[in-house]
């Protein structure tokens, strides 16, 4: 049996990294990059769900429970929110399902995310190169796509990590 596929994105980890590459070219791109990136996904798998997570805005339940936790982190600049920003408008204008809830970052989004759709049996991919998801593989059911700089949007399976690999 042929499972339907949901797929999750980690929108904050993509637009950072855009925009981390992107500085000194006007820096109005890192948006765009990730609509297009999503778009392209989308086309190539085909899912029967989207989930796009952004981090919350505020403090998250990490930070209360140890104040230590991304205590060296720099304040985001203030670009770098225009373009987290400007993406939920675009991925909204598009019609994508969007989520973004006090104290809880994307990854934590994501997580529950995928366990739902497990409990539906849906299989999850999540896109994220965050290394935090590795812990959430499950045998068939949840994977991880890691569109590394510079690689092709074409979801190419070299990209796709299971529990099995």
């Amino acid at each position: 049996m042929i499972l339907p596929i949901a797929l999750g994105f980690d929108a904050n980890n993509y637009i950072a990294a855009a925009w981390h590459a992107t500085q000194g070219l006007g820096n109005r791109t890192a948006a765009g990059l990730f609509t297009q990136f999503v778009e392209k996904m989308v086309l190539n798998v085909k899912p029967i769900h989207v989930l796009i997570a952004y981090d919350a805005s505020g403090e998250t339940f990490r930070k209360k429970l140890c104040a230590e936790y991304k205590a060296n982190r720099k304040p985001r600049d203030p670009d770098l929110q225009f373009q987290l920003d400007k993406s939920l408008e675009m991925m909204r204008q598009r019609n994508f399902r969007c989520e973004r809830f006090d104290e809880f970052e994307s990854d934590d989004v994501l997580a529950t995310y995928a366990a739902k759709n497990t409990e539906m049996k849906r299989k999850t991919v999540i896109s994220s190169t965050d290394k935090d998801f590795f812990q959430i593989l499950d045998p068939g059911m949840v994977s991880l796509y890691r569109k590394m700089p510079g690689s092709s949007a074409d979801f190419s399976v070299i990209n796709v990590y299971t529990a099995e690999n």
